[in-house]
């Protein structure tokens, strides 16, 4: 595991994961995707359940496919 990563995952990633549910249980829709190099990347979210924005389903849709539309 490189620096980045570890660092990634010893403070980036839980601090997203406190906004995301805070936002979640705010009603809010919270998306973060954090690239360390093409394809090397993490992402979390904290979304509603039911309909969602167009917008919020798009920018679901990129993080999820990590730079393969085809995915």
């Amino acid at each position: 595991m490189s620096e980045a990563e570890a660092f990634y995952d010893e403070k980036v990633a839980p601090i997203l994961l406190e906004l995301a549910k805070g936002c979640q249980a705010k009603g809010l829709n919270f998306i973060a995707y954090v690239e360390g190099s093409p394809g090397d990347a993490g992402s979390t979210r904290g979304l509603q359940t039911g309909a969602l924005s167009a917008n919020v389903n798009l920018v679901d849709l990129a993080t999820r496919c990590n730079g393969n539309i085809d995915a």
